[in-house]
């Protein structure tokens, strides 16, 4: 038999009303807050493959969280982990100095990812 897959607004979602994507971004942000975390070293030590890798999978979760983003505007959801987790991700992308901003406001946005509250 095949599965029946329910979606909202065109959003494919589990039997719990949330979206396997936006959760699937909570994951690679858990991976990337420990980058960043660590980049100050990497940077300070590492290689330019290294640091390219590290910028590679900084712009990679900048997409995985505009298009987070976007579903969880289309299902009704509160947005504002995957915008802390978005301006965290530009905003290392520009400038890892910014390292630490940025490892706050992921780890901040991840709850929120997670728990995929309806709007009132």
């Amino acid at each position: 038999m095949k599965n029946d897959v329910k979606r909202i607004n065109g959003v494919k979602v589990n039997e719990q009303g949330k979206s396997n994507f936006v959760l699937g971004t909570a994951i690679y942000n858990i991976f990337e807050a420990i980058m960043v975390f660590f980049s100050w070293f990497i940077l300070a030590y590492g290689s330019d493959g290294v640091n390219f890798v590290l910028y590679t999978t900084l712009f990679v979760g900048l997409g995985l969280n505009i298009a987070s983003l976007v579903k969880q505007k289309k299902l009704g959801q509160k947005i504002w982990g995957s915008v802390c987790c978005v301006v965290g991700m530009a905003m290392s992308s520009l400038c890892l100095l910014l390292a630490l901003p940025t490892f706050v406001l992921l780890i901040v946005g991840l709850i929120p990812q997670f728990t995929q509250k309806k709007l009132a």
